[in-house]
């Protein structure tokens, strides 16, 4: 519904507590983080539907040193993040936004050195494909990773 209703922004999500206990959060060995989508897309993939409302529920700052600041979360969690662009997969129906997530899904397992969760790809022939350029997308990454502190 997101794409759906242009709603690609921060926006604070309220879940029922039971609904956590049955899909708790993914995360890989040596990893500590694993994006929220990776539940919530979960949760709609077995028919949960989320409602959205227009209405302010909280004001809140970023912190100058928070977790978006930069890619410091993707560096030190890469296969949490490949896990998302392999889920993505199967909600954007469009050509191009494939093409994104299986780039970006390959670069971080690259990065992550778990070459064979390639094969869990919710799009093999595109993996296969793409991965001249994934492989591309990922020494950009490790470039740009070494620069994070």
């Amino acid at each position: 519904e997101r794409k759906k209703y242009n709603l690609n922004m921060d926006m604070c999500e309220v879940h029922r507590v039971e609904l956590f206990k049955k899909y708790p959060f993914q995360y890989w060995e040596s990893e500590v983080y694993a994006p929220e989508q990776l539940n919530f897309n979960q949760l709609s993939f077995d028919g949960y539907k989320l409602r959205w409302r227009n209405q302010k529920l909280y004001i809140c700052e970023y912190l100058p040193d928070g977790q978006t600041k930069d890619d410091k979360i993707v560096k030190n969690n890469p296969m949490g993040f490949a896990m998302m662009h392999n889920q993505n997969l199967l909600i954007d129906p469009t050509f191009k936004k494939k093409c994104f997530e299986v780039i970006q899904m390959i670069a971080l397992v690259l990065y992550a050195k778990r070459p064979s969760y390639l094969k869990q790809s919710n799009s093999k022939l595109l993996t296969i494909l793409l991965f001249p350029i994934g492989f591309v997308f990922f020494l950009r990454r490790k470039r740009q990773y070494k620069r994070l502190t």
